[in-house]
């Protein structure tokens, strides 16, 4: 089954996401919104939130890959702030998911001289870690 709303990933696993008494926060508004809305409706913003907070990823990572894929460069506030997000899933969120890592390494590798100097610096650690290197 392929999933297309947070609210269907909710019910699949029998999450009972309780509005009234969440901690407001920035992110918690965004999500508030974001919930119900088609994945295919979801900007570059919302999959950078998405992927920086490790949200449901196992079910939806094929999602921002190909929006990066679409545009390596794609961002809000700078260019390749999706790239950077990826970054930043865990290591083991990676372990048991090899070919999406294979496509997101393509990708990186492929508009490397394009990103930001920070965002290269972010690629080259995460990519040192996934080839075994501390």
């Amino acid at each position: 089954m392929t999933v297309k709303t947070f609210l269907e990933i909710e019910q699949m696993e029998g999450h009972h996401y309780d509005k009234e008494n969440a901690d407001f926060s920035s992110l918690t508004a965004w999500y508030d919104r974001a919930r119900e809305k088609q994945f295919s409706e979801f900007s570059v913003e919302d999959w950078c939130k998405c992927v920086r907070q490790e949200l449901y990823l196992k079910y939806l990572i094929e999602w921002p890959i190909a929006e990066l894929r679409k545009d390596p460069l794609a961002g809000e506030m700078y260019d390749g702030e999706l790239a950077n997000a990826f970054t930043s899933v865990s290591h083991e969120f990676w372990m048991c998911r090899e070919q999406a890592k294979e496509e997101v390494k393509a990708i990186f590798r492929s508009a490397y001289d394009q990103y930001p100097d920070n965002v290269q610096r972010n690629i080259d650690d995460v990519l040192r870690r996934w080839n075994g290197n501390p």
